[in-house]
C-alpha cells in the first residue's frame, strides 16, 4: 500500500522532492512504511534527479480512488 499511497500523494516525482521531508514522512508513516519513512533524503534526492513525468489521467484517478 505504500508505493500506492505515495503515488496518489505525489503524482509526480517533482512535486515529492519539492515538498519538505516531514510532510513525505508523515505520509508514509500514515501507509505503515516506517521502513521506508526513514529514508526520505534518499527518496527525495533520487526524486529529484529524475524525469518527473505526470501518469496518465486514467492511472491517476485509479491510484487516488485506491487510497481514498
Amino acid at each position: 500500500m505504500v508505493p500506492v499511497s505515495m503515488m496518489a500523494t505525489y503524482l509526480t516525482l517533482a512535486a515529492l522532492a519539492a515538498v519538505p521531508a516531514e510532510e513525505v514522512f508523515t505520509v508514509l508513516c500514515k501507509a505503515r512504511g516506517y521502513r521506508h519513512a526513514r529514508l526520505v533524503a534518499e527518496l527525495q534526492t533520487l526524486a529529484h534527479n529524475s524525469s518527473g513525468l505526470l501518469p496518465d489521467p486514467g492511472r491517476a484517478w485509479r491510484l487516488n480512488w485506491l487510497t481514498n
